[in-house]
C-alpha cells in the first residue's frame, strides 16, 4: 500500500488491531479492546518504522511477530482458554 511494500504486514496488523474494537462491540466483550489496542499500536509502530526506512526484518518483528504473540498471550489469559 502507498508504494511500500515493506509496510503490508504493519497495514495487516492495524487493520486487524482495529475489528478488534468493532469485535468487541459486536459480541459485548469490552476485554477485546486491550489486545485490539495493543496489536493496533504494533501496527502503526510498525508503519513509522516502514516510513523511516526500517529493514523488513524490524518492521516484521514489531508488526507480525509482536500482535501474533499478544494474542496468542490474550487467548491463553481469556477465563474460556481454561
Amino acid at each position: 500500500m502507498l508504494h511500500v511494500p515493506q509496510a503490508t504486514v504493519a497495514w495487516i496488523s492495524l487493520v486487524v488491531g482495529l475489528h478488534f474494537f468493532g469485535l468487541a462491540v459486536v459480541w459485548r466483550m469490552p476485554a477485546l479492546r486491550l489486545p485490539a489496542t495493543a496489536m493496533a499500536a504494533c501496527g502503526a509502530a510498525g508503519l513509522v518504522l516502514a516510513a523511516c526506512g526500517a529493514s523488513l526484518a524490524v518492521i516484521a518483528a514489531v508488526a507480525g511477530i509482536a500482535p501474533g504473540a499478544l494474542l496468542l498471550g490474550s487467548v491463553a489469559r481469556s477465563p474460556r482458554a481454561r
